[in-house]
């Protein structure tokens, strides 16, 4: 149970209790309750806090969760759990493998499938990074990066696919650019002239 829930039902408690301060007591719980997650971070509040994210989304937590209000912040889970909030998430409250639907385009294959056509493709476009594999990729043979992932049950970072795939990005290319080659003619009978001069002498 959350604090949160705790308060809940400490505050119907008092309602049904008929104290003569039960307005009050009900005011101070309440003000507990919504300034439960602004006070200084511990260990403690920190799981009660992922744990009423989950409980009022009803889904797991991603990394960009902790920039939403009511969870900590990058800095904080690093601070006080010595791991980033990556690696914070990735152990104690891992995502779940993403539930393909018989609408995706992809909802047939196996996941031993999908991995083997993302690698193919992503040898085929040496890819440099997970924008540039998503840009160049061929639509119809993988998916993005992304869906990739979650299909293998792996948390949403491009370095753990490529980890559990056993892969390393290509070196990027930089582009050449052409030199462009300008041709110059001229009508001008003063030029014309000179020419002539110079082929009699």
């Amino acid at each position: 149970m959350t604090i949160k829930t705790a308060l809940e039902i400490a505050a119907e408690l008092v309602r049904q209790s008929n104290r003569p301060d039960e307005t009050e007591v009900i005011e101070a719980l309440s003000l507990c309750r919504d300034t439960l997650h602004t006070m200084k971070w511990t260990k403690e509040l920190i799981f009660d806090a992922c744990d009423q994210f989950v409980l009022e989304h009803q889904r797991n937590i991603t990394t960009r969760d902790f920039d939403r209000k009511g969870l900590p912040r990058h800095p904080t889970v690093e601070r006080i759990f010595h791991m980033t909030a990556a690696e914070f998430r990735d152990r104690y409250y891992p995502l779940a493998p993403t539930t393909r639907t018989v609408m995706s385009p992809y909802g047939d294959l196996s996941q031993e499938e999908v991995a083997r056509r993302f690698v193919k493709e992503f040898h085929r476009i040496r890819a440099s990074s997970a924008e540039d594999f998503d840009q160049r990729r061929n639509k119809s043979v993988s998916p993005c990066w992304l869906t990739v992932a979650r299909i293998c049950g792996l948390p949403d970072r491009w370095s753990a696919l490529l980890n559990h795939l056993g892969l390393e990005t290509y070196p990027k290319v930089k582009k050449v650019r052409e030199q462009t080659k300008f041709s110059v003619s001229s009508n001008s009978a003063l030029i014309e002239k000179a020419r002539k001069t110079n082929q009699h002498k």
